[in-house]
This record gives structure tokens, C-alpha cells and sequence, in this order.
């Protein structure tokens, strides 16, 4: 893909970064609506899977989904399902009736069949018949709510879903109906250009902001019952805001430094040890400049704050919007 599409590939064989394939795994073991903050930290435009229940293919990615599913949760071990989460209550990996929830509703389930539950693949077997798995399959008649169809193979090997912009999410419940939402937004933009501010209602609106930015601290002792998750989540925003979300804290704080970095989400904040300003405290997200995200070690100017082992600058956030 990244030679002859000349497409950015976010995880392939050559990926030697747990931490990167843990988060991509992330995304496909959790549902739509979970993964969508990890796609959009990414900056994911598409999403690509190889399904094989159509022809049989057994080498799809349903077969290897628990490979992610286990790097994921070594890595992120409080914030998605673990191995077993997504078998049976026999032990099996089941993408029948008996399934277990968490695998018939994650985000690589839902890729692989989306629509499959209408089709006939063999004769005298029901319709959404997986012939890799000799299993009709568990879930068939559910809908897409973030992202939408873009392109199936003839044969269904390939499947390739675009991720849709956060502004539609609510008017598109379904791939069915994205046009026409997309077309009454559209109208909807005109009307209030004609009508004035009355039908602003119908236009494209920004979401309301999730968190709220308190300011910078120098101490990760003001943070009270603190649950840590480093990496990519600490240069990423809306990775620190799902952090927080998962684990039903009221605050998140990060410090970046490159693409990596580290974050707690917490529950607690002691505000005697702030507001910081400059020496790093500004340091932009990586996933939104609009955002700081804080510094770490060599990313900070300025000498380690009083007592302070690191020399590190938290920016804290105060989740609003759950």
C-alpha cells in the first residue's frame, strides 16, 4: 500500500513499536464508539481489513484478531479487553450466536462483517454463513455509527471503511444514510444563510468541548488516586481524554515529548502546586495543536521543579462532557 498507493500505513510487518500496535489493536478491540478518539488521535482516514468468510480464506484478520488483542492489553492492561474477554463461556474463540459481547461488538468484528449476515455463501446453509469459520455468524443486522463503507472486493477479501468527521457522526446512525445526512446538512447551511441566525440549528456545529484545561503542574503528587498510561496516550489528547473516560476519572494530566510521553488519568487534584506557565508548558498535542500537552525531561526548559525527581510539566485537564 505505502508503494504503489503512496498511503501513509500506520502499522505493517516492519513494526517493531509495541506501543504502536497495542493502540491500533486498541481501537480494534473496543467498540465504534470508543475506538473513534484513538482513529481520530491517529489521524486515521481509513480503515483497511482482510476478511476471508466469503471464500474461505482462514489467513483473514477475524483469524488473527487476538494477536492485537494480546500485545494491546500487555501494554494497555486497564484500558481494553483482555484474551479472554473475547472467548466463549467454553473457552472458544466463537463468532457464532455463542459468541462473547465484547468480540461481536468490537470495531474488527463489525469491519469484517458488516452486510455479511445477507449473504448466501453456500448452499443450504443460512444466509451470513463464514465459510473460513464453518460458523453462521453471531450478529447480522447492525449498522455503522463512525465510519462508513468506501470500497469491498469482488470476492470480499479486501474492505475498506472511511472513518467519518466528527461533525456528522450524529446525523449518520448508518453507511445507508450518509448522503442524505450529508445533503441535509448541506441544505441546512443554505437555510440559515437565507433565513439568519434562527436556522443556524441545521448547520454543521462543532461538538462541545470534553475537558476543560485547568493549567500546568510540576508535582504528579497533586494528583490524587492516579492511574498511569504512558506512551502515545501521553502525546495524544484524546487518548489522555479516553484514559480518563475508561477509568471514570475527573482529570487527566500529560506530559509530552515527541510521540511519546507519559499521562494519568485521577480523581483527585491538589491545586497548591499550580499553574506553571512557559518552560514547556505549552508544548502542543500531538494530535491537536489547539491542545498543550506539557513537556518532559530534555522537552522542558527551565531547571526540575522543587523537589521533583523529573524535570516534567503536566498539563491537567478536568473531563465535563461524559
Amino acid at each position: 500500500m505505502s508503494a504503489m498507493a503512496n498511503r501513509t500505513v500506520l502499522v505493517d510487518n516492519n513494526t517493531w513499536n509495541n506501543t504502536h500496535i497495542a493502540t491500533v489493536g486498541r481501537a480494534l478491540a473496543t467498540t465504534e464508539e470508543a475506538a473513534y478518539p484513538i482513529l481520530e488521535s491517529l489521524d486515521v482516514d481509513y480503515v483497511l481489513v482482510i476478511f476471508g468468510g466469503l471464500t474461505g480464506y482462514s489467513s483473514d484478520d477475524i483469524n488473527k484478531f487476538l494477536w492485537p488483542v494480546r500485545i494491546g492489553s500487555g501494554v494497555y492492561p486497564n484500558d481494553m479487553p483482555h484474551e479472554r474477554d473475547f472467548l466463549s463461556g467454553g473457552g472458544n474463540f466463537d463468532v457464532g450466536p455463542g459468541g462473547a459481547p465484547a468480540l461481536l461488538n468490537c470495531v474488527a468484528y463489525k469491519l469484517c462483517y458488516y452486510r455479511f449476515g445477507e449473504m448466501h455463501t453456500e448452499y443450504g446453509k443460512p444466509p451470513g454463513y463464514d465459510r473460513a469459520r464453518s460458523r453462521e455468524i453471531g450478529k447480522k443486522n447492525f449498522e455503522l455509527t463512525t465510519m462508513e463503507e468506501a470500497f469491498t472486493s469482488e470476492h470480499w477479501i479486501v474492505r475498506i471503511y472511511k472513518v467519518l468527521p466528527r461533525p456528522n457522526l450524529e446525523a449518520t446512525p448508518s453507511a445507508a444514510k450518509t448522503k442524505s445526512s450529508r445533503a441535509t446538512l448541506a441544505k441546512g447551511s443554505k437555510k440559515a444563510t437565507k433565513k439568519g441566525p434562527a436556522a443556524a440549528v441545521e448547520r454543521d456545529v462543532p461538538p462541545p468541548e470534553e475537558a476543560r484545561y485547568l493549567g500546568c503542574f510540576g508535582s504528579e503528587s497533586s494528583f490524587l488516586d492516579k492511574v498511569y498510561d504512558g506512551g502515545s496516550t501521553g502525546a495524544n489528547y484524546n487518548l489522555a481524554l479516553h484514559h480518563a473516560k475508561t477509568n471514570r476519572k475527573r482529570y487527566f494530566a500529560l506530559a509530552r515529548s515527541g510521540s511519546d510521553g507519559h499521562a494519568f488519568a485521577f480523581s483527585g487534584l491538589d491545586m497548591s502546586r499550580g499553574t506553571m506557565q512557559g518552560q514547556g508548558c505549552e508544548r502542543p498535542c500531538l494530535d491537536n495543536e489547539a491542545k498543550v500537552c506539557g513537556c518532559m525531561d530534555l522537552a522542558c526548559t527551565g531547571k526540575n521543579p522543587p523537589g521533583e525527581e523529573h524535570n516534567r510539566r503536566w498539563a491537567v485537564y478536568e473531563v465535563i462532557n461524559k
